[in-house]
């Protein structure tokens, strides 16, 4: 089994599980491997520049402080010139609204998500 294999079959037992524990297990698990993915291919990813980020609405993106990293969507990215062009808006994947600041994009990296 690929990883990638490994990623859709514990996304879609989670979504066939009736136990309640089954599907977080899965829905984890699967969470993880798509880390592990994303961390293989990270040294190949550059992270993403401002204007490529603001150009990510509606997609996932990969976000990483050190060893700490979460996939977030973007879903809303304010129109230039509305003076809130620094900040865009993305939710995580347990669906907490957060905020990615300009000013704090050498602190923290976003990335790509891989298409296969």
């Amino acid at each position: 089994m690929t990883l990638k294999e490994a990623i859709i079959h514990a996304k879609t037992v989670a979504k066939t599980c009736d136990d309640d524990k089954c599907k977080l297990e899965h829905v984890q698990l699967a969470g993880w491997l798509e880390e592990l993915r994303h961390r293989r291919k990270e040294d190949l990813n550059e992270p993403l520049t401002w204007d490529e980020l603001r150009q990510m609405e509606e997609k996932p993106v990969w976000w990483t402080h050190g060893e700490v990293g979460e996939w977030l969507t973007i879903y809303r990215v304010p129109t230039l010139g509305n003076g809130n062009d620094n900040v865009i808006y993305a939710t995580t994947c347990s669906g907490v609204e957060c905020w990615i600041w300009k000013k704090d994009l050498e602190k923290y990296k976003y990335y790509k998500r891989e298409i296969e």
